[in-house]
């Protein structure tokens, strides 16, 4: 079960990160603002889900 929160704590903080750096790529003067949404927001969804999946199987070993 530790190793299950541990991995829920890590995926928690990189989606914070991913959050983060969206924000920091949305910006009109940005060159390759497109490029980084995409990709940014591609991982932050499969974090998202990876989470979920993760908070589920902990939730079913409680």
């Amino acid at each position: 079960m530790d190793r299950l929160e541990t991995d829920i704590g890590w995926h928690r903080e990189q989606l914070r990160l991913g959050k983060a750096a969206l924000r920091d790529a949305d910006h009109p003067d940005n060159p390759t603002r497109a490029i980084e949404v995409e990709a940014l927001t591609s991982a932050i969804l499969k974090l998202e889900r990876t989470l979920a999946h993760l908070e589920q199987l902990k939730a079913s070993h409680n």
